[in-house]
């Protein structure tokens, strides 16, 4: 293939709520145009050093007040249609019922006031953005335990510095508080609070230069080592000087991922399976991979090598045997530096009708690296917020968000 398509870039986090003053902000309109929407998140935390922000982003045109939507496949159609539902309409069971399911967001954060049990949170579905946000804002505080689900959006951008650099955000679709999952069979099987974890499941493209150099070598020395990659990103404006223009074309973005050898694993079969899994055969290929990563974001601890000095207050309840230096170790601990990680899982093994097998191949010409150029740099400046949202939906159909279950997409079921 000689043109870049969407992939999968879908994340599945796990952690414990925490809000600041610029958490959860509301909605607000834009000062160049009718849209109205939010562009803000929390941060989640395992309580060890991880902390993942997770974007809500959406809203609508006020002008219009119109939601524009994913239609369901009608038999016969090659490709579903958008399907335009009144602001005011947008309960309308019977609208809805002609939507697809990613036309909708999900959150199962509260019980249903009129039930009698109020340890049961009700499953809703919201296909407003702003209604999705207003109500998750309400039921979630800080320290609650939530699964937060949604897709992952890439950028390039240039830091103060004069640095380029690559962003990812986490946008939520669905979030479900006090999640559990099941343990023992039988009689024996219990219900417990899932424990805290950052996956990412990702289409990654790898090219002949994927183990080149010191790479293999890293990771025989170190036991681990770094690989570069690309994802697929869909651009429906760019920026050109001061000003964005029209786009509409997915670009290759870099990325890297960290390879760790497991405990025991040998280290000749680690190299050759490096080779089958991301290698090219064909230097003019690109290697395309649904990839499992582990993610982590947040700052390493460091144990501080200076003496402690204490109050008097403190030195006073040490002397008196009411605390002791190993309680106060944790004092010790300093922040140290913000670290960001995608970790190498396994590869998403997808069936064919010969059995199961690896997912992607080798499917993409090399060419698709090369940036597109920008068709016309004289189009009308616009403003990023609500045309880019309209411009990626404008292109969507089913097949781009399959609707499995994330138990099965992130291979834990």
């Amino acid at each position: 293939m000689t043109e870049l398509t969407r992939g999968t870039a879908k994340f599945r986090f796990v952690g414990h709520v925490k809000l600041n003053d610029d958490s959860m902000k509301a909605p607000e309109a834009s000062k160049k145009s009718s849209w109205f929407g939010v562009n803000t998140g929390f941060t989640l935390t395992d309580n060890n050093g991880q902390m993942l922000t997770v974007t809500f982003q959406g809203g609508y045109d006020k002008k219009s007040n119109v939601l524009k939507r994913l239609g369901k496949r009608e038999e016969g159609q090659e490709k579903a249609s958008m399907i335009e539902i009144p602001r005011a309409d947008r309960n309308n069971e019977k609208l809805l019922e002609k939507l697809a399911d990613i036309a909708f967001s999900y959150a199962q954060v509260a019980p249903d006031p009129e039930s009698e049990d109020q340890e049961k949170f009700v499953f809703k579905k919201f296909v407003d953005y702003i209604d999705f946000f207003e109500y998750v804002k309400k039921h979630i505080k800080n320290g609650d335990l939530v699964r937060v689900t949604g897709h992952v959006e890439y950028s390039e951008y240039t830091d103060r510095n004069g640095v380029e650099r690559q962003g990812k955000r986490y946008i939520v679709d669905r979030i479900v508080k006090n999640p559990v999952v099941k343990q023992g069979e039988g009689d024996a099987v219990e219900y417990v609070p899932e424990k805290c974890s950052a996956l990412l499941i990702q289409t990654c493209l790898f090219d002949d230069s994927v183990l080149a150099g010191d790479v293999l070598d890293e990771l025989e020395e170190n036991g681990e080592t770094t690989i570069r990659f690309y994802v697929p990103q869909y651009l429906g404006k760019i920026k050109v000087g001061d000003n964005y223009v029209d786009y509409k074309k997915t670009v290759a973005i870099p990325q890297a991922m960290t390879i760790k050898l497991k405990e025991g694993e040998d280290i000749k079969k680690a190299k050759k399976k490096l080779k089958v899994l991301f290698e090219p055969k064909d230097e003019e290929k690109l290697v395309s991979r649904d990839v499992i990563l582990k993610v982590r974001e947040g700052y390493s601890e460091v144990k501080s090598d200076q003496p402690l000095e204490y109050t008097d207050e403190i030195n006073d309840l040490l002397e008196a045997g009411l605390i002791s230096e190993e309680e106060l170790g944790a004092v010790a601990t300093v922040r140290g530096t913000f670290t960001s990680q995608l970790i190498f899982n396994k590869v998403q093994l997808v069936k064919s009708d010969s059995g199961i097998t690896l997912s992607g191949g080798e499917i993409y010409d090399r060419s698709v690296l090369v940036r597109p150029a920008v068709e016309n740099e004289a189009n009308t400046p616009f403003d990023n917020e609500p045309k880019q949202k309209k411009k990626v939906e404008d292109l969507l159909d089913d097949d781009d968000f399959d609707s499995d279950d994330e138990e099965d997409i992130f291979g834990l079921g």
